[in-house]
């Protein structure tokens, strides 16, 4: 039987921590004594470590721009519910080991407002990321691109897009 597929247009982005895998090598077997740990906690600190603090600054720049900022309070009823929906996000991230994948649906019923502020919040917060990875001398490389897609199990997405940002 040949299963039925959804295929929709995405936007995904791949973004891939440089560096981390040497890093994380160097620590050959399990601590085995206190000099041992200083030197595992460094090393998870600066890859682990990093690894989090990335994914929660691009989690917390999703979640500040999803908040009103009190801006349409000033505007009427019937233009503020219509401000509101434009700015609507639909975007799904997940990590894998050093990677970040971002999932933006490009299908909506909100006249592709929901999709076009999702891909700009996507954008303005790899750009923080990329600022704050030259701060922190660990840059990341990464591809960004649209092409179909089928939803997997758990909300992944497989298909063009996907293949072409790895």
């Amino acid at each position: 039987m040949i299963r039925q597929w959804t295929i929709e247009n995405y936007m995904i982005a791949f973004l891939d921590i440089l560096g981390q895998g040497d890093t994380v090598l160097s620590l050959k077997h399990l601590p085995r004594n206190k000099e041992e740990q200083v030197t595992a906690a460094e090393i998870i600190d600066n890859t682990a470590g990093y690894i989090l603090a990335l994914r929660s600054y691009f989690d917390g720049f999703i979640e500040a721009r999803d908040k009103p900022s009190g801006l349409l309070d000033k505007l009427p009823p019937d233009q503020r519910k219509r401000a509101e929906q434009m700015r609507r996000i639909n975007v799904e991230w997940r990590g894998l080991s050093d990677s970040i994948v971002m999932i933006v649906p490009l299908f909506d019923d909100n006249e592709r407002c929901t999709s076009m502020s999702s891909i700009l919040s996507v954008l303005f917060g790899i750009c923080g990321i990329f600022v704050m990875s030259l701060i922190s001398r660990k840059p990341f490389r990464g591809g960004i691109d649209i092409g179909w897609g089928v939803k997997l199990p758990k909300d992944e997405v497989y298909g063009s897009a996907l293949v072409k940002a790895v």
